[in-house]
């Protein structure tokens, strides 16, 4: 039979590990979200691209290129990290995406599907 000092043990053993996998599962679906996010503006600019600006599609191929380079070079990134990516990344592409909407019918969704 477990004394009372070993059950506190454990209880406090699993509390531990359970605030520890929320912490890996918040970055997990945050680094998902990122990555879903990239891949559909990438994708979507390789569809309709031609709709905007070349200074407009430029600027955003090259982001999301460095954010894939940046995403296969950092595969433990902190959840934080991932966040400010996926703000800074959104800032350049969903006015793009809204004008693709406009012009091409592309899905502008992407970051409702993300979120």
């Amino acid at each position: 039979r477990l004394s009372k000092e070993e059950i506190d043990r454990m209880l406090k053993e699993a509390e531990q590990f359970r605030e520890e996998d929320n912490k890996i599962r918040w970055r997990m679906e945050t680094r998902h979200k990122l990555e879903t996010y990239v891949y559909a503006a990438r994708d979507a600019l390789s569809e309709c691209g031609t709709k905007l600006t070349p200074e407009e599609k430029a600027q955003a191929v090259h982001r999301i290129q460095e954010l894939i380079e940046w995403l296969e070079k950092n595969p433990n990134a902190e959840k934080n990290e991932l966040d400010e990516k996926f703000i800074d990344l959104e800032k350049i592409c969903k006015p793009l995406m809204i004008k693709l909407h406009s012009q091409c019918g592309i899905d502008t969704t992407i970051s409702d599907k993300t979120r």
